[in-house]
């Protein structure tokens, strides 16, 4: 049963049904979560599943597509480089098509090692949070281009002490 179900789950993937294959191999992760490759196809659709989900700003929620969720609190920017890099070779030992020859693993292979790329470079990481109102943008420093009437000491009072 499990085997007609990814069977089925890789033909509407191959229709371009994302979340229908993601539903069909969750249902057969649960139906039986030892079975061959259930994992494998679960993975794969999974990252698919979740590149198509935007957030508000248009953009796609890398953390999600490496399985990320953050902290105890939710807060994926609190997660350690080393935390990404581990997401990410988890990943792709399942997906690689070299290991996985399924329809949706060369797409989620491509979806993994990019998410990978933003989110273990911290200066891309931080410009993505901030896209994604994930961390506050970072302060900016006043730059004055004209001379205001404070910058004439003579006309600051003076402080008698």
């Amino acid at each position: 049963m499990t085997e007609q179900l990814l069977d089925y789950a890789e033909e509407k993937f191959r229709e371009g049904k994302v979340k229908e294959a993601f539903d069909l191999a969750t249902s057969a992760k649960t139906l039986d979560p030892f079975f061959g490759s259930v994992k494998r196809y679960y993975v794969a659709f999974g990252v698919h599943y979740w590149a198509t989900k935007r957030n508000k700003f248009g953009q796609i929620d890398l953390y999600a597509v490496l399985g990320l969720k953050g902290d105890r609190k939710g807060d994926p920017s609190a997660l350690s480089t080393d935390d990404i890099t581990n997401a990410f070779c988890d990943l792709v030992k399942l997906v690689h098509p070299d290991r996985f020859p399924s329809t949706a693993a060369p797409g989620a292979l491509r979806l993994i090692t990019q998410a990978w790329e933003v989110l273990s470079n911290e200066t891309t990481r931080a410009a993505y949070d901030v896209r994604m109102g994930i961390r506050p943008p970072p302060p900016t420093t006043y730059h004055r281009s004209e001379a205001t009437p404070w910058d004439d000491v003579r006309l600051m009072p003076r402080i008698r002490g």
